[in-house]
């Protein structure tokens, strides 16, 4: 049993950055962006991007092809990036969940794509320690502007989401795959 138990795992990817049809997705996505019509609907769909992109990546990693893992994971950063500065833009009265819920999302994907470690290429999967290191780095900064209660609610996550990277850690310096 772990505290991410109820983690909704990655999908099947959709349209990857190796296709020809990728350039298209991205426009389709920066039109959905651009009409959304709320704040709060803008980050439902960064998140929901990002998610794709992480489909995208791993997928992509996992067959070795680290130059469109570096295309899924650039669109990856920049919704996520986008995300975070709509949650930092809003009013403080306004938040009403949403730092909490990019917060979570943030452990959540660090937790997928971590323990999806092993089953990429030994030589190839370095490629996500900017991952790592850029969502935990959000991830601090944005929890700590958390009410207590709402930061306590993440401990779990949290200390889960720190051991499984010592042990991503590990497995490089081992040379471990599965």
């Amino acid at each position: 049993m772990n505290s991410f138990g109820d983690v909704k795992w990655l999908p099947e990817p959709g349209t990857t950055p190796d296709e020809l049809a990728y350039p298209f997705d991205r426009l389709k996505e920066l039109f959905e962006l651009k009409t959304a019509g709320s704040t709060k609907k803008e980050i439902d769909l960064c998140l929901e991007f990002a998610y794709e992109k992480l489909a995208e990546a791993s997928e992509m990693l996992k067959n070795n092809d680290t130059s469109a893992t570096a295309v899924a994971l650039e669109d990856y950063g920049t919704y996520i990036g986008r995300a975070g500065a709509l949650v930092d833009a809003l009013p403080v009265e306004n938040h009403s969940g949403h730092r909490t819920r990019y917060v979570a999302f943030l452990l959540e994907h660090v937790y997928i794509m971590s323990v999806e470690y092993l089953d990429m290429p030994l030589g190839a999967r370095t490629i996500l320690s900017p991952l790592f290191s850029n969502a935990m780095a959000d991830y601090e900064r944005h929890s700590a502007k958390l009410p207590k209660g709402e930061k306590d609610a993440l401990f779990f996550k949290e200390e889960e989401v720190y051991w499984s990277l010592e042990m991503v850690s590990r497995a490089d310096e081992q040379q471990i795959t599965n």
